[in-house]
């Protein structure tokens, strides 16, 4: 089976979710692969992120630009 799309937050690539913030604003953003079976490499266009918890765990935080 194929699938043509991966929704995020229940959009297409073509149509993303935009997010607006002020310099030095922090935004805390869960996401969840609901699917299982399909791992996604996320990244946030230009931004920083800290990896805090993996798999609903808590780890010791990580700053990187993909994960």
């Amino acid at each position: 089976m194929s699938y043509p799309h991966f929704l995020v937050g229940g959009r297409v690539p073509e149509d993303p979710i935009v997010f607006t913030a002020t310099p030095g604003q922090r935004a805390r953003i869960r996401f969840i692969n609901a699917g299982a079976d399909t791992a996604f490499r996320v990244a946030l266009g230009g931004h920083r992120m800290t990896v805090t918890h993996t798999d609903g765990f808590p780890v010791v935080p990580q700053d990187t630009d993909a994960c």
